[in-house]
């Protein structure tokens, strides 16, 4: 396979991701999903449905940075970082994408979470040319909301229980808080969400 298709693969996946993720224009972002799609993210229901219905369950404020991108053959990695989803990290991913036809077709990721200068034994950035200076920017976004009257108890309590949701798939969270609590599901969102709460999921809290 040439340079060529390589180049159009990854300035597909930027579009794609762009598309979706920033723009959040479903049926825009068809176009670069494959109905058959493959998931293979432990933390994303199965199908373009379940990754479309999982960005329409996050804050308007997500956003989506590309770094570092590069193909071979049919696959494409590109080194990103996913902010403003409610979070109290941003997270840096590596996703794996195959690409068949002109279509995303098959993905994995690789996540860590953000680590801020402090927290960073190199010292050195994880994504970008700059260290993150505070880990908390995607949760004082729900603060904000909440003190300007936008967001009523039950709907903050509604919007943590699925960022936590969403967060139990880097560390497995999910399955930690249900073996805690002897409920046999892993997503079970009720002992997710009363545990982060009351402060007990967060970067030091699992």
């Amino acid at each position: 396979m040439n340079q060529t298709i390589e180049s159009k693969n990854k300035a597909l996946v930027l579009e794609a991701f762009d598309t979706l993720f920033n723009k959040r224009d479903y049926i825009a972002a068809e176009r670069y999903w494959s109905p058959d799609y493959i998931q293979h993210s432990a933390h994303i229901e199965p199908g373009r449905e379940g990754l479309f219905n999982l960005i329409k369950s996050l804050p308007s404020t997500l956003r989506y940075e590309p770094g570092t991108i590069v193909a071979e053959g049919d696959f494409v990695i590109v080194h990103g970082r996913f902010s403003g989803f409610g979070a109290p990290v941003n997270w840096i991913a590596a996703d794996i994408l195959r690409i068949q036809d002109g279509m995303l077709v098959e993905h994995w990721d690789v996540i860590q979470d953000e680590a801020t200068e402090e927290q960073s034994k190199s010292k050195a950035p994880m994504f970008g040319n700059k260290l993150s200076e505070t880990g908390n920017a995607a949760t004082a976004t729900v603060e904000t909301s909440r003190k300007r009257g936008n967001m009523n108890n039950k709907n903050e309590r509604e919007l943590t229980g699925k960022v936590a949701l969403v967060t139990g798939g880097s560390r497995g969270i999910g399955a930690a808080i249900a073996k805690a609590s002897g409920c046999g599901r892993s997503g079970c969102g009720h002992h997710i969400r009363e545990r982060y709460r009351c402060g007990r999921i967060g970067p030091q809290g699992y």
